[in-house]
């Protein structure tokens, strides 16, 4: 049998409580980190499975200002140093919160509007995190994937899709799922709407291969 571990007291926004929880990551000590999607925050859960959740960024209510988030329904994922990165899917932007789980989080992809730009998202959702630091995105409706600096500023650029909604072999079609990175460098992605998963070559370049689905 399978055990809850966090929520399951129904839906809602108390300390043992989510309102359809999306993304997931471990930290180091085994804590579930999750982006609680309309309570518009990201809850930090024991990893003994028993115990309140905190909140760790956003719990400000719906909006862009640096201590909310809008509906963060895609990936997180933790730095190095233990901040929080978190696609903010509504607001089009990854944030990077404070480790402390207290202080604003700061832009460091996106935040431009919606839109198709170097510096644009149109739905965010699945987040990796590359050797080097530099921020992974599915960018939904934009139907590519993003490598964005690590260092939160300069633009992110098309390291696969990008040729429009498609089944080709250089086409997704809105990539909303996860992403990975193989021991090689390729980005695993899940190519939600084409029912497949692509592996497409760490250059950037190149046409992707369907390795499920």
């Amino acid at each position: 049998e399978c055990i809850t571990v966090a929520g399951g007291q129904g839906e809602g926004d108390g300390p043992q409580q989510f309102h359809y929880p999306h993304g997931l990551a471990l930290a180091l000590d085994g804590d579930f980190i999750v982006t609680d999607r309309y309570n518009h925050r990201i809850q930090q859960c024991p990893a003994s499975g028993s115990g309140d959740c905190i909140t760790v960024a956003g719990g400000q209510g719906k909006g862009d200002g640096p201590k909310q988030l809008n509906q963060p329904w895609g990936g997180v994922a933790l730095a190095a140093d233990g901040d929080f990165i978190v696609t903010d899917t509504h607001n089009h932007r990854i944030q990077r919160c404070p480790a402390s789980g207290s202080g604003e989080c700061i832009t460091v992809a996106g935040g431009q509007g919606e839109g198709d730009g170097p510096q644009q998202f149109h739905y965010p959702h699945g987040l990796a995190l590359a050797l080097d630091g530099d921020f992974i995105v599915t960018d939904r409706y934009n139907h590519r994937i993003q490598q964005c600096p690590a260092s939160g500023s300069g633009d992110c650029i098309t390291v696969a899709g990008g040729q429009g909604k498609g089944d080709g072999p250089k086409q997704l079609n809105q990539p909303w799922g996860g992403v990975a990175l193989a021991a090689d460098g390729d980005f695993i992605v899940t190519d939600t709407h084409n029912h497949r998963i692509q592996r497409c070559p760490a250059s950037g370049s190149g046409e992707c291969i369907t390795v499920a689905g």
